[in-house]
Formats: C-alpha cells, structure tokens, sequence
C-alpha cells in the first residue's frame, strides 16, 4: 500500500484497518485515528486508536536485490512467530501477516528503546551492551533452531560478491558507492570476499540485518528484535558479526592495532555471551574465526550505505566511509584478529 510513506495518507491506512476489521466505523468516529511515523528504510506507521489501541503498521516492500530481503521472508519469519509462541520472546506480536505487497501490522512494544538509547540512559558500557545482546542474539538462535526446516535458505549477503562482475546492479548506479568501490579494485578484498562466500553456512533462523537501530529494549529489560525482511535459514555468524561490527563502529578503532581492544573487550563478550546461550555454536573459540572475518565484511557494507547517503562531491570519499573502508581492509589483512576474541595473543 503506497500510503504509508511520510506523511502518512490516512485514508487509505484507514480503509485498510477497517477491511482487516482492526478498527470499525464507530472507533473512527468515535474515537479518531492518529498515524505517526517511524520509518527508516522501510515504510512504517504507529497507528493509534483514541481508545488507547496502538498498530505497528509496516509496508511489504520488493528490495532491487533479492539478498536485501523480500516481503516472503518476513511474512514467514512472523508466521512461524504466530504459529510458536515459544519464539514470541524476541519479537513483537503478530496482529496481521498480510498478503505479499500488502502491510504487516504487528504489536506496539510500549515503552521500547534501542539498544544505544537504553546503554545512554542507563549508563551501560560496550562491554555490558555486548553482553546483553549476545545473550539475546543466542537465545533466539537456540529457540528457532527446531524450526530451522519450515525457512528457505537466504542467499549469502550481497556484500560478499560486491567486488565480482556480477555486482549487483543497485551498487553500479550510485556514483558515490561506485568511487568507493573503485579504491578497493584490484585489490586482496576481492579474493578475501569470495572465500567468506564459498563458506556460508545455513545453521540458523538469521534475522540477516542486525543493526543497533533494530534492537530494541523494553522496559521489563527483554530485547526484541525488529526489521525481519532478510530473515532465513543462514549463518549464525553473519548474525553475531553484524552486532561486533556495530560495536567496533561506534570505538575509536582505526587500524588492527587499534581494532585488538575492541575485539579482546566487548566483541569477546558478545561471542562469550552468545556460546553460552547457543550451545550448538561450537562454543566461543570456534566461533571467532567466523564472526571476525564476517565483521570485517560488514564494515565494509556500512561504508557503501554510508556512501549511498551522501551527496558529495564527485570523486571525494567522506572521512566517514574511508574510515570503514580503512577497517575492513584491516581485518581481511590480519587474520589472526581472531585470536583476540578467543583469547589468543596475537
């Protein structure tokens, strides 16, 4: 439904909630209907009832690339959350699954936070926010595991091939990405990325696009995970790697040098956290030969988003995504970063 998009048409959101028998004339009438918006990459709206009823209402949208994600994955993401309430402890409730290109309208988590916005206010360090979230992050991969066969497999992330002729098509036509690409060119990343692909793994139900920005706390302290459109059978590490590339974004790592604090600190707390919540990982040790190099990946496809949204001059790499770049490169020419998190010296 093309109406959600800021600012949110009312009309035709009402005219569907009043099809999905979600709202009746009489509540419109009687109590009005309010849709703010909340949307980031995608089309989202808290619809709110004057009764005090609330609607996460969220757009199925089709992504350029299929290894963004589909409307397909998330609606089997909550189906399975619908169907096993047992997997209801990391997401919002379903209220609505939708029909493909047609809205998901899910529970509002009242009172939820990021992640980054709970640490701030509670004074939380990296290390504890690490903690928490690979406690988290395991827990979810331990539960859907049993489930594991009800999800297609998803396509390893469309980074992995970045450098290859069959780039995908979006990264060709965005001139500030294709700069950004073009330092990298000709160089190991390429080689280092291929081999990272050929290793994929699908041992786990992956939301496929952790970011800080979908983690959310509620206030009784219980995380929750949003934004299940990459969701699928994939590999665990891409999972936990994506979380370790958010912590080493937000330190003042530059190099790999610089990178072993961040690793031997709050990313071997995360990997710590999550063995212990997912005892089928294979425990800390071997799981930080995999996450650190999918980090490394991950920081890479942080600066092409960051690239994507910039409006700069032709030819001129920000700081911002030379910097990602600059740590990307670090891990994929130090491989024993590794060690670092499992406790090794390098």
């Amino acid at each position: 439904m093309a109406g959600l998009t800021a600012p949110h048409a009312l009309g035709p959101l009402t005219r569907r909630l009043l099809a999905l028998a979600l709202v009746t004339p009489e509540d419109v009438h009687r109590h009005g209907l309010r849709a703010r918006d909340l949307s980031r990459s995608h089309a989202v709206a808290l619809v709110e009832a004057g009764d005090a009823r609330r609607y996460v209402v969220k757009e199925l949208q089709r992504a350029d690339e299929r290894s963004q994600g589909t409307p397909e994955q998330e609606r089997a993401l909550y189906g399975a959350v619908a169907a096993h309430p047992e997997l209801r402890a990391w997401t919002a409730g379903v209220v609505h699954l939708g029909d493909v290109d047609d809205v998901l309208v899910l529970d509002y988590l009242a009172g939820a936070e990021s992640v980054v916005a709970r640490a701030a206010r509670t004074g939380w360090s990296d290390g504890e926010l690490a903690t928490h979230l690979g406690a988290a992050l395991g827990g979810w991969h331990a539960a859907a595991r049993p489930r594991l066969g009800a999800f297609e497999a998803v396509e390893p992330p469309w980074v992995l091939r970045v450098l290859e002729p069959d780039r995908p098509g979006f990264v060709r036509t965005n001139d500030a990405v294709a700069e950004a690409l073009a330092t990298l060119d000709g160089g190991p990343l390429a080689r280092w990325l291929r081999v990272l692909r050929e290793g994929w793994r699908d041992d786990a139900v992956i939301h496929g696009d952790l970011q800080f920005d979908n983690c959310l706390v509620e206030p009784s302290g219980r995380i929750t995970f949003v934004d299940w459109e990459c969701a699928g059978r994939g590999d665990a590490a891409w999972d936990l790697a994506a979380l370790a590339a958010e912590l080493i974004s937000r330190s003042p790592a530059r190099d790999a040098a610089s990178m072993t604090p961040v690793l031997s600190g709050a990313v071997r707390l995360l990997v710590a956290a999550y063995a212990e919540h997912d005892e089928a990982a294979g425990g800390a040790s071997a799981l930080a030969g995999r996450v650190v190099p999918y980090a490394g990946a991950r920081l890479l496809l942080r600066a092409l988003q960051i690239a994507s949204r910039e409006d700069g001059e032709p030819g001129a790499i920000s700081p911002a995504v030379r910097w990602h770049l600059t740590l990307a490169e670090a891990v994929a020419s130090a491989p024993d970063l590794a060690a670092a998190v499992s406790g090794g010296s390098r």
